[in-house]
């Protein structure tokens, strides 16, 4: 079940017996648990929390308790990794009143996953710009504030679509503001670390912008050694040639990044196309066997890349 899905499952009170909470986004987690944690009425008496020091013997007793002048009591385990094989053989049989949520961190533990036909598990991956955006509307204006699409989507993008953070900003901004949130004011506060550059460098040179692409590059070359920004560059084009031309469900694990990135990257990939970023990766791996080689400096390597890419594109 996606994360987007949590909310209208719940109004239908057709629980599972429980449901483990994992994925990239700590806000996402943090949300889906406090919508759960919801089904229980007078949480005083029925509801139980208990964190990764517990053992799943604990947790299956807690189930098996009653709800006090409620219909459900729900238990919330984090992070839990002692005896889960407790929890499994409670699952076989569980009580028809508690509701059990596992929450986890990127991924759930791996003894846990062995029983993943006993528990339906929440996606809590990046949400979709779509459903942020919407989002920042609306805690922008529940403070009596305005933001532009541009701002709202600038955002996301500085952020890296992280709500941990955006929620952060957000707020930030809405102190800051005088009334309307602009793309200047996001510019102004929102701090842009190297990998937002590396993304704003590939838009910049995907739409030939060149004034835009030597004011990235630029900044980029103030934080990180050209050597590895070559390596980075090398790494974020080639995420985007395979992410263009397949379409893997595995190809965040073989890439080593999270689902997020690789959907950034298909988006900015099709600015490309496959051909162009064949020839642009080819190059780059030129460019470090040369500089490795001693044959061309790092740096020069970099002003020639960045030109030729421009002209290549044209």
């Amino acid at each position: 079940m996606e994360f987007t899905e949590l909310k209208k499952h719940l109004s239908l009170k057709k629980f599972y017996p429980c449901y483990v909470l994992a994925g990239e986004d700590a806000f996402v987690i943090a949300r889906a648990a406090q919508m759960l944690q919801g089904i229980a009425e007078i949480p005083d008496f029925n509801l139980s929390l208990f964190g990764e020091e517990s053992s799943g013997k604990d947790v299956a007793l807690a189930c098996g308790q009653l709800p006090v002048m409620s219909d459900y009591r729900v238990v919330i385990a984090s992070g839990l990794r002692r005896d889960t094989a407790a929890v499994a053989e409670y699952l076989k049989n569980p009580s028809p009143s508690t509701v059990l949520v596992l929450r986890y961190g990127s991924s759930a533990d791996a003894n846990v996953q062995k029983f993943s036909s006993l528990y339906e598990r929440v996606n809590c991956s990046k949400l979709p710009d779509q459903v942020i955006l919407k989002w920042i509307a609306t805690k922008v204006n529940g403070a009596g504030a305005q933001i532009t699409s541009g701002a709202a989507e600038a955002l996301i993008k500085r952020c890296a679509g992280d709500m941990t953070r955006i929620s952060s900003e957000t707020e930030k901004l809405i102190s800051a503001a005088e009334g309307v949130i602009t793309d200047v004011l996001v510019e102004e506060l929102v701090t842009a670390d190297d990998d937002f550059k590396i993304y704003e460098l590939g838009d910049a040179l995907a739409s030939l912008d060149a004034d835009r692409t030597y004011r990235v590059y630029s900044s980029l070359t103030e934080t990180l050694p050209p050597v590895n920004l070559i390596g980075s560059l090398y790494n974020y084009f080639r995420r985007l040639l395979y992410a263009t031309i397949t379409a893997d469900p595995a190809l965040p694990d073989y890439l080593g990044v999270k689902e997020y990135a690789v959907k950034v990257a298909a988006k900015q990939g099709k600015k490309f196309g496959a051909v162009r970023l064949k020839k642009i990766t080819d190059r780059l791996n030129g460019i470090d066997r040369d500089f490795k080689s001693g044959r061309i400096g790092d740096r020069e390597a970099l002003d020639a890349f960045i030109a030729e890419t421009l002209c290549q594109g044209r």
